[in-house]
């Protein structure tokens, strides 16, 4: 992940959130992944099998990352969309 936001880095491998989805992914964790795309301009995300993403992968059930690479020891996303809320 980019190295300007190291604290969604830490907010996507937490453990114990609250409103989980159906898919595993929690509200927070589609509002980190968005704030990736549209505050700090991510266009590419790598996920290691040490990530806790890896298990949990909330770039998997994002519409604005689409997967480009799938490896044993690694997933890469790059961004599709910009979501609207993004600032021109």
């Amino acid at each position: 992940m980019s190295a300007k936001a190291p604290g969604i880095r830490g907010s996507l491998q937490a453990k114990s959130r609250k409103n989980k989805r159906g898919n595993g992914i929690t509200d927070q964790e589609v509002k980190d992944v968005e704030e990736l795309a549209t505050r700090y301009d991510c266009r590419l995300v790598v996920v290691t099998a040490q990530d806790g993403a890896w298990r949990k992968d909330p770039f998997a059930a994002s519409a604005l990352y689409r997967l480009v690479e799938d490896d044993a020891r690694w997933r890469i996303y790059r961004l599709a969309a910009v979501p609207k809320s993004a600032p021109p």
